[in-house]
């Protein structure tokens, strides 16, 4: 359905007990002999860039790069995702690839944090689930536009997006408001792939792709994807980075389309790299909302957003 496809895993047993635990927030995704595999091939290309000070429970690597004065934080989930949405065989050169370009080019960084003007056109964001990052979001600017979420500030430069310090743009001079409409001024130029599907016959579906900001541009909806947002808003998942579904809702058929959409939201979250959730948000009027959901057993229940339910008795 809509061209998309599964990717066949192999299975993993080492023969040697794991070296290191699993962390819990991997447990639902990655077993722990697959974890210490990949670990160990990451230790190794890492080592020979600097000296490995600590690996925590969390799968957080602590490297000393060579040439620097502090170590870096390295965090393994992104790549871990990476090596699972391939074959066991290609795990050892995805490691070596992503690890290639570290330590970033600190001296470039520090430069673009002294010139705003330069620093501008390289500003983003990236939406990542609540509890990313909680050793150093104290020291990030990041605000919330899903709920469950929180949507960093990011500077998009040499392949890689780093996230910005606010320890570091005392001499930028300028707020957070116009730093995060500067940011989404450039998703937007983005223009990632928006398409139009039938979920069923009477359901229509739209597909927002980009490799690194489809969520990012499902900030401003109705600016790049206006098309998609029916008169009574759009029910939205944003299972991962580059993928975005949206359902425009021109009558009542919320029950419908996630009865039809939980087995693809589902498959996206769980197959690919860079996840946020499987949450179904209603957009509407330029701001997000979760459907509440109660848990009753073995049952989940969700309900309507109390000003959907007003707006939908009201038609």
């Amino acid at each position: 359905m809509l061209g998309l496809f599964r990717r066949k895993k192999k299975e993993v047993v080492l023969a040697e007990p794991p070296f290191y635990p699993l962390p819990a927030h991997m447990a639902d995704w990655l077993s722990a002999a697959d974890y210490n595999q990949i670990l160990q091939l990451t230790i190794e290309q890492l080592s020979l860039k600097g000296a490995i000070d600590l690996i925590t429970d969390d799968g957080v690597v602590h490297i000393q790069f060579n040439g620097q004065k502090v170590p870096t934080r390295f965090y393994m989930d992104n790549l871990l995702r990476k090596c699972k949405a391939a074959e066991q065989a290609e795990w050892e050169a995805i490691v070596a690839g992503h690890v290639k370009g570290l330590p970033i080019n600190s001296a470039a960084i520090t430069y673009i944090y002294k010139d705003f003007e330069f620093a501008a056109p390289l500003l983003k964001v990236q939406v990542k689930p609540v509890g990313f990052a909680q050793d150093i979001i104290h020291d990030c600017v990041y605000r919330q536009d899903f709920p469950q979420t929180n949507t960093f500030l990011v500077i998009d430069f040499e392949e890689a997006l780093h996230y910005v310090r606010r320890s570091e743009i005392g001499e930028w001079e300028v707020s957070d408001t116009y730093l995060f409409e500067v940011a989404l001024d450039n998703v937007a130029r983005e223009k990632p792939d928006l398409a139009g599907h039938s979920l069923t016959d009477e359901l229509p579906l739209y597909t927002l792709f980009h490799n690194d900001f489809a969520v990012a541009c499902a900030i401003e909806l109705a600016r790049n994807a206006d098309e998609a947002v029916g008169p009574y808003g759009a029910v939205v998942n944003i299972p991962a980075k580059g993928s975005v579904f949206i359902h425009p809702l021109e009558a009542d058929t919320v029950l419908d389309y996630i009865a039809a959409s939980h087995e693809m939201v589902h498959g996206f979250y769980t197959e690919e790299t860079y996840t946020v959730n499987e949450e179904y948000y209603w957009y509407y009027e330029g701001r997000y909302s979760l459907f509440p959901m109660r848990v009753e057993g073995n049952q989940a229940y969700l309900s309507y957003p109390d000003r959907l339910r007003k707006l939908l008795h009201q038609a």
